[in-house]
């Protein structure tokens, strides 16, 4: 799962609302742009109440707003957005881009984000980043979040995995929640940091007990799997639960593989296949390869390879190691592909690569026979010894 960017998806939802707004455009000098209307946008509260009874708000009932709240959207914002003119929109930009200016680590967020999304102003990350830097540097939470997430994704700056890290432990060491779910998906992951399941765990736990759905569902996720403390189908049950009432894919799909395999709670293969899909319209990957998995095996569905293999290669595409596992699979055995060897392999390797056992462990098999690749004892006695210590393929549990 990607790591979150803190109001990124509220500002996306406004964008078609504020450019149809009346009379409002990109304008190139940030001075005389619509940034500081822009920074009055999360005072809604009590400014939407007011701006609904105007055709014109006063320039003093918005630049009141200025030391408020961080930026967090509301639908008052709207109203907002169809109200004022790009005269007011240029008055009250001068504001803000002083207070951007004066060190005002909120305003400098805001700017961070009309740049990143190119609303009201022009798109220019690299800019957005300068902004972010300057708000981050006096421990604005948002603004690390935001700024790990520009390193970690190399929008507007080069991809600096490291740099996420130490920008996003500085927002999670102020407690942030979606920063503790971001800095537990770099030590599950292993990137800019060791990779440490213990760490990532604590993480997501840290995260989960605030209520953050993301953090739910891969605490859920690792309780389910056993992955940096003892398999716990009991508590990944009660997060991943929660996390789903939120409406989250990962704990969606997560609590359909509980209630799949029975595991905690009795087994429903109807309502299991009915929560991977409404993960999968959020493109979920583990949605995705599960999908494949019960159309093959005629689960809750008439057996179908060929959609069998579309589901795993949606979720192939999204770069899911299982799903290119199962993809290479059907490869091999011929069952709704044409059978092929050598695309076995290949695919088996992408997915050997992310320590995906059972793909270790059939790459093996083909080095040994040499199919599909050039035999080879070494790679083989190297493939196989790798899923063997992952304990995840006993004899030949992974030949299935």
């Amino acid at each position: 799962m990607n790591n979150v960017f803190r109001a990124l998806a509220l500002m996306t939802s406004m964008a078609a609302s504020l450019h149809c707004g009346a009379g409002m455009q990109n304008l190139s000098n940030p001075v005389e742009s619509p940034e500081a209307y822009q920074r009055a946008l999360p005072h809604v509260e009590d400014l939407a109440q007011r701006v609904a009874q105007l055709p014109r708000p006063p320039l003093a009932a918005i630049s009141n707003t200025r030391s408020g709240l961080p930026v967090l959207y509301t639908a008052g914002a709207t109203v907002l957005a169809q109200r004022v003119t790009d005269s007011q929109a240029n008055e009250i930009a001068a504001i803000y881009w002083h207070d951007a200016q004066a060190g005002d680590a909120i305003a400098q967020f805001t700017l961070g984000i009309l740049y990143t999304l190119g609303v009201v102003l022009p798109r220019n990350a690299s800019t957005a980043v300068d902004w972010y830097r300057q708000s981050a540097e006096q421990g604005y939470v948002n603004s690390q979040i935001n700024l790990g997430f520009m390193f970690d994704n190399g929008k507007g700056v080069a991809k600096d995995h490291a740099a996420a890290v130490h920008w996003y432990q500085l927002a999670a060491l102020q407690g942030d929640s979606t920063a503790q779910y971001n800095l537990g998906s770099k030590y599950r992951d292993g990137e800019g940091v060791a990779q440490d399941d213990a760490q990532a765990l604590a993480w997501f736990r840290k995260s989960a007990e605030q209520n953050d759905a993301s953090g739910q569902s891969a605490l859920g996720e690792m309780l389910m799997d056993g992955a940096g403390t003892a398999r716990d189908d009991a508590a990944a049950l009660h997060w991943l639960q929660a996390a789903a009432a939120q409406g989250d894919a990962r704990g969606q799909s997560g609590l359909g593989e509980m209630l799949a395999n029975g595991r905690a709670i009795p087994q429903n293969e109807q309502e299991a296949m009915a929560l991977y899909r409404k993960a999968a319209a959020s493109d979920d990957k583990r949605a995705l390869n599960h999908i494949g998995e019960m159309v093959l095996a005629g689960r809750t569905v008439t057996a179908n390879p060929a959609e069998a293999v579309w589901w795993f290669g949606r979720a192939s595409r999204l770069g899911f190691a299982p799903a290119k596992s199962n993809l290479g699979h059907m490869y091999a055995i011929g069952q709704g592909l044409p059978k092929s060897a050598e695309d076995a392999a290949f695919l088996y390797q992408q997915a050997a690569d992310k320590g995906y056992a059972p793909a270790q462990y059939r790459l093996g098999r083909l080095y040994l026979e040499g199919r599909g690749v050039e035999k080879n004892a070494a790679l083989a006695a190297r493939w196989l010894g790798k899923a063997a210590a992952s304990g995840a393929c006993p004899a030949t549990a992974c030949e299935e």
